[in-house]
């Protein structure tokens, strides 16, 4: 299988305080979530992602059309977001036995994240792993549409509507992500050098059951980093963009 190569752009501002809005990424790269596991019950959704990066975090948008969001009641900070329509990033930068992180967002905007160093399954999750803590968690700014009302990490909103009546059958989110976070689990990584990274859409409940990454997987499990395709910074060589 060809490794796929996404290249994060320089976001035009630093601390852009609308920094979800499209123009932000105006600029960056479509990528391509198309990628579909044998288990899907559907190829309907169709999604896309962009990013961008600045002084302080990376900055992501996701678009999915062709399904109907759903969220369900789940709305624990690190609760089972993967079971509605989710859209997730996993990255790993270039530091020797530093893991990974996984970031899932529901049409809700609820988030479940981790740092794994050793993905092996285990019934409580995997072999070597850490949930990031509803401290670190709300450092993550999150924004979705045509989704429901979201939660805060450590805090619970009312449910919504289980099928999101969103019409047009379409809905996005956008997460940024500071590089402070990244540091504080998986520790200084190494500069010069390429990060590796896979984006996901996803949906067990509610619907059709899909399975969809941008770096082909040849089976099914998005916990697989032999796999993640490569993340480059524009005009930057490896973690060097970080300060």
């Amino acid at each position: 299988m060809e490794t796929p190569v996404y290249t994060l752009r320089r976001a035009a501002r630093n601390n852009n305080p609308e920094w979800w809005q499209a123009e932000n990424f105006a600029t960056a790269e479509e990528g391509c979530i198309t990628h579909f596991q044998k288990e899907s019950e559907t190829t309907k959704p169709s999604a896309v992602f962009r990013g961008v990066y600045d002084d302080d975090a990376i900055m992501l948008r996701y678009e999915v059309e062709g399904v109907d969001a759903f969220a369900s009641a789940e709305r624990r900070y690190n609760g089972w977001v993967y079971k509605d329509s989710c859209c997730e990033f996993f990255v790993q930068p270039p530091r020797v036995n530093g893991g990974y992180m996984n970031f899932e967002v529901n049409a809700a905007g609820v988030l479940h994240t981790s740092h794994i160093t050793d993905p092996e399954r285990r019934p409580n999750g995997f072999k070597d792993f850490r949930y990031v803590t509803p401290e670190d968690g709300a450092k993550v700014e999150i924004f979705r549409w045509r989704g429901c009302e979201g939660a805060q990490p450590g805090n619970e909103t009312p449910p919504c509507e289980e099928v999101v009546p969103n019409g047009s059958t379409s809905w996005g989110m956008a997460i940024k992500i500071p590089f402070e976070v990244l540091r504080a689990y998986v520790g200084e990584w190494r500069e010069g050098e390429p990060w590796r990274a896979n984006f996901y859409t996803c949906q067990v409940e509610g619907g059709p059951k899909y399975f969809v990454s941008w770096a082909p997987i040849p089976f099914f499990n998005f916990h697989t980093p032999q796999f993640f395709g490569i993340l480059k910074f524009e005009g930057k060589h490896g973690a060097s963009c970080c300060h």
